[in-house]
């Protein structure tokens, strides 16, 4: 379902936003994606090898006008690596990986416990969301929900074209408190 989601997005993307469409890097091979997950200790699930080999980020100094976007697979691995790792709440839990967002200060992330067990969260240190401990309101159960927010922000309004900068501009006028308290839209 994810793959569909994605080429959905991509679509509306190349549609709505198109300088943004364009800023997307290609994909990655998915051996390439699992082998460098696992060397981080990552059990891979499928969600995550789909993800990136749909894209790998945006592509270097290009302007891209998302937010969130998609981290590249090399950008994820760096925080990884630099992240104080532990179960501490100034820690992060190596279960976890980022895909999306600015890094430690904002970013979604996904609970790779198990190869088949996906836990999305919208991580925000400054409002105490981190991987550690339960935030039900700030997951979802798939990157599919994080996909299907997106689309339906488009549609509702929340996302809009500019047709000037070919960005989406954000307006959260209308959209739900529960959206907003997220941290994945």
């Amino acid at each position: 379902m994810l793959v569909e989601l994605l080429r959905m997005w991509d679509e509306t993307l190349e549609r709505h936003a198109p300088a943004s469409w364009a800023s997307l890097a290609p994909g990655l091979a998915r051996t390439d994606i699992s082998r460098r997950l696992e060397a981080l200790g990552i059990a891979a699930p499928e969600e995550l090898i789909v993800w990136w080999e749909w894209h790998n980020g945006h592509l270097p100094g290009v302007q891209h006008g998302l937010r969130p976007a998609q981290m590249s697979l090399s950008q994820a691995e760096s925080d990884y690596m630099g992240m104080s790792l532990g179960h501490g709440p100034d820690q992060w839990d190596s279960h976890w990986v980022e895909v999306a967002g600015e890094g430690w200060k904002w970013s979604i992330a996904v609970r790779c416990a198990t190869a088949g067990e996906v836990v999305v969260r919208g991580i925000s240190p400054e409002l105490g969301v981190t991987t550690h401990g339960d935030h039900p309101t700030r997951q979802a159960i798939s990157l599919c929900t994080l996909v299907v927010l997106w689309l339906h922000a488009i549609d509702a309004g929340w996302y809009r074209a500019n047709e000037q900068t070919g960005f989406l501009d954000y307006s959260w006028d209308g959209m739900p408190a529960e959206w907003l308290h997220s941290g994945l839209v």
